[in-house]
């Protein structure tokens, strides 16, 4: 059903197409539905491509549960609408797909921790494999011409790495439930592309930036360190992970969107590697001004395997049109900001989120 009735109270945003391409408009390509569109990475994607295409309609698809917030999302922007929906319920699908006549979904709606999906990997397979296998079956049922997939690069895993860099073609080899459901997700997006659906696969690496859920890395180490908490580290904290900012992840999928080749799939990698302990104890720095980073840190036992520390080749993507524009200290400083003026009024009990024991 159509939720903009309920966004009267949503604190106000403005639309952030910081580094989107604009590209001619396609023909046949006007009506875009997010599915995961009123989270973190799907909202700032829909207002960015209804900022830079003006003649476009995003339709955000959402169940609105604890990480999709309609405090994500503006009633105000006309070639926005809002459609409550569940990706598991045919009807919702079928009743938003025809409604707004959609050219193209971008499925963004997943379960994306891995420590939640250590902890129920049934619910990750759920989410992640069968819940892809609704949306495309509504995509071929009802014409939709194009598909694009968010993936990740937890796939990869263990794999070969040629080069030092996992590449497109590498066979993934996943070593957590997360990996392996997102892999398995990709065989039934390429089943359908055999079927008849233009599709698109995006490996991403880890993303992070303002109106994130705190409980990834960065927004999660932010938010405890200015509640006066210990940011927490797994392990020796030397596991390393690439990063982008959310305005590189938006204008990748808007450059596959328009000049991506069908059946492809993508890397979205980042040129910004860090140890999660050199990362976490440049946050410390930052909003406590501690020098003995050691104070601030909560450590605990590391995942029992963790993937290769590598990164992933993304000269594909960038052979149609992407570049990666915001390094690491520029994106991590805007964000640190963000959290400091609108955490609690976006997310609310903040220490309840966090498991932050009120002494």
């Amino acid at each position: 059903m159509a939720v903009n009735d309920q966004m009267t109270n949503a604190p106000t945003l403005n639309s952030d197409a910081k580094g989107m391409t604009a590209f001619e408009p396609q023909d046949g390509l006007s009506n875009i539905l997010i599915t995961g569109g009123g989270g973190f990475i799907g909202s700032q994607l829909a207002y960015s491509l209804a900022a830079t295409y003006p003649d476009y309609r995003v339709v955000v698809f959402d169940l609105f549960n604890y990480k999709g917030s309609l405090n994500n999302l503006d009633r105000r922007v006309q070639n926005v609408s809002i459609f409550k929906g569940d990706i598991f319920n045919d009807e919702d699908l079928s009743t938003a797909i025809m409604a707004y006549q959609i050219d193209a979904v971008i499925h963004l709606s997943a379960q994306t921790s891995v420590d939640a999906s250590l902890a129920t990997p049934y619910e990750s397979s759920k989410a992640n494999v069968v819940g892809t296998n609704v949306v495309l079956e509504n995509c071929l049922k009802h014409g939709v011409k194009k598909f694009v997939h968010m993936s990740s690069a937890d796939v990869y895993g263990k794999a070969e790495a040629p080069g030092g860099k996992f590449r497109e073609d590498v066979a993934p080899r996943p070593v957590n439930p997360y990996g392996a459901s997102k892999a398995a997700s990709e065989l039934i997006v390429h089943e359908y592309q055999a079927r008849g659906v233009d599709t698109f696969i995006v490996r991403a690496s880890n993303v992070y930036g303002p109106k994130q859920f705190p409980d990834k890395l960065i927004p999660k180490s932010i938010t405890l360190l200015q509640q006066g908490q210990k940011v927490m580290i797994q392990g020796t904290g030397e596991d390393v992970k690439h990063w982008l900012y959310i305005s590189d992840v938006s204008n990748a999928f808007n450059v596959i969107l328009h000049r991506g080749v069908p059946g492809e799939v993508y890397n979205l990698g980042s040129h910004h590697a860090s140890t999660n302990y050199n990362l976490c104890s440049s946050m410390i720095k930052t909003i406590t001004g501690a020098t003995d980073v050691e104070l601030w840190m909560n450590k605990v036992p590391g995942r029992p395997v963790v993937g290769k520390p590598v990164g992933m080749d993304f000269s594909k993507l960038e052979g149609i049109g992407w570049t990666q524009q915001v390094g690491l200290e520029e994106g991590v400083a805007a964000t640190v900001k963000w959290y400091g003026d609108n955490a609690a009024k976006w997310w609310g009990n903040l220490p309840q989120i966090l498991g932050i024991t009120p002494k």
